[in-house]
């Protein structure tokens, strides 16, 4: 069985040399209830100069262990959390459109994103909006990711609503 550490501060440390020498360390140890070694090793550390070295340790408050109990979790689950986003790739996806206006007439863009950490996943360009546009984006993830699974995200529009395009979800088992 394996005996907690004990933590002593500054002030008893010198309270508790001052009776060593006074006493010697076997009578003041069993009189302060803590080995008599320990107290002979801080008597040797004074004559020697060191103990003015040495820190005090200061004694952690409730609120001070239950912080680092916190961080240790924390980052425990930010690695498990990692290692579930490698393992999937990708649960969920948002999707939409976008208009860029060029010299010679206008272009679109439907792009598909992860999430988590927008992570690119697909995207279609075309120079209208039709359902082929985020059926290429989609084909695109599919071929680049297993989507079985995985939440789709997009607006109401003519081009997500489209049989076809729900039909092409369906079979990505999305």
């Amino acid at each position: 069985m394996k005996l907690k550490k004990r933590i002593y501060t500054q002030e008893f440390r010198e309270n508790a040399i001052k009776l060593g020498k006074e006493m010697g360390p076997t009578e003041a140890g069993k009189q302060l209830k803590m080995p008599p070694e320990t107290l002979s090793g801080w008597i040797c550390k004074e004559k020697r100069g060191e103990l003015t070295s040495v820190k005090p340790k200061s004694l952690q408050t409730e609120s001070q262990k239950k912080t680092k109990e916190l961080e240790q979790e924390i980052k425990m689950l930010k690695s498990e959390n990692t290692q579930l986003r490698e393992e999937n790739k990708i649960l969920e996806g948002v999707s939409d459109i976008t208009e860029w206006k060029a010299k010679d007439g206008k272009l679109y863009t439907a792009g598909i994103f992860g999430c988590f950490d927008s992570t690119y996943l697909g995207l279609g360009i075309a120079e209208n909006m039709k359902t082929e546009l985020v059926e290429e984006s989609l084909n695109q993830a599919a071929g680049r990711f297993n989507l079985k699974g995985a939440i789709s995200h997009s607006d109401r529009g003519s081009q997500y609503t489209s049989e076809r395009h729900l039909k092409n979800l369906k079979l990505s088992k999305v």
